[in-house]
């Protein structure tokens, strides 16, 4: 952008037909809107990535700055001479669109983010394949080859999750699932008091305990930091225990049956699991979970 108002304003000096004064005068304020649009942009891209609104967005941007820029505009074509100046602007813009929608295409180099998962219930030893993408394209459907996938909700595979997705059955893996052991479970007016000791089996995971809807624990307690969550909070993630067991303690208020899904997540799929479409990068996981009623 601050290229384009720099040639805009080398046009504006080397024609004679403004006055000497007319493009410096422009110049402070096209300066103040490059200085104001630019970090803008930047920050756009930082937060929301190359994603479908952030180009809305900068492309928004950049049409203001340029309609603000207005007086500089008309110097970008001469008065004789704007028909082919508009032509050449518009082929332009017609093979940059061809050439977005030619190349805008997964490929092993520039591979889709799709995602993936592997999850293994450890209660009845079944497995799925599941992908979390609304629909299932040519990459997908690579893993799923030889099945026939069903959009529905599949909770028993992941941590009680009610929204739909795309799985299919898939032969269970020998994988070792973390477990929960109660430490202590008091009962008084204050609430239901349980400390649970997280055993993960896996070196690699991250940890998850999901309690069913409605069970919100009123604090946490790790080690000697007691922690007191929102009134919504419905899980605890841990990272980094690399296999070591963990103690937490809960508090619930009474009557409270607990009732929660604990697993453990790595990176990467199991080599048996099935077909890795080429170049997948992006969510693609293996889940080991099971549930625990205390």
């Amino acid at each position: 952008m601050a290229a384009a108002i720099a040639g805009l304003l080398a046009a504006a000096l080397v024609r004679g037909d403004r006055p000497p004064a007319w493009p410096p005068a422009g110049l402070p304020g096209v300066l103040a809107r490059v200085l104001l649009f630019t970090p803008m942009i930047f920050l756009l891209y930082i937060f929301l990535s190359l994603q479908m609104i952030t180009v809305v967005c900068v492309g928004l941007l950049i049409g203001v700055a340029f309609i603000l820029c207005g007086h500089f505009m008309d110097v970008a074509a001469h008065q004789r001479a704007w028909r082919v100046v508009a032509l050449a602007l518009s082929a332009c813009a017609v093979i940059s669109l061809a050439a977005g929608i030619v190349l805008s295409k997964p490929s092993s180099s520039h591979p889709r983010r799709d995602s993936l998962v592997y999850s293994l219930n450890a209660d009845n030893h079944t497995a799925a394949l599941i992908t979390y993408d609304q629909a299932l394209d040519s990459w997908t459907s690579q893993a799923f080859a030889g099945k026939t996938p069903v959009r529905k909700p599949a909770p028993e595979y992941l941590g009680g999750l009610s929204r739909p997705v795309f799985w299919a059955s898939a032969d269970p893996l020998d994988l070792a699932p973390p477990t929960a052991g109660m430490e202590k479970d008091e009962q008084d007016q204050g609430g239901r008091k349980v400390r649970l000791k997280i055993t993960p089996r896996r070196k690699e995971a991250v940890t998850y305990l999901i309690f069913d809807q409605g069970l919100h624990p009123l604090s946490i307690k790790i080690g000697e930091r007691t922690v007191k969550p929102a009134h919504t909070t419905a899980s605890v993630r841990l990272y980094g225990l690399g296999g070591n067991p963990a103690e937490l303690e809960f508090t619930f208020s009474p009557p409270a049956k607990i009732s929660f899904w604990l697993l453990d997540q790595t990176t990467g799929l199991p080599k048996p699991a099935g077909p890795h479409p080429e170049g997948l990068i992006g969510n693609d996981d293996t889940i080991v979970c099971r549930k625990y009623d205390f």
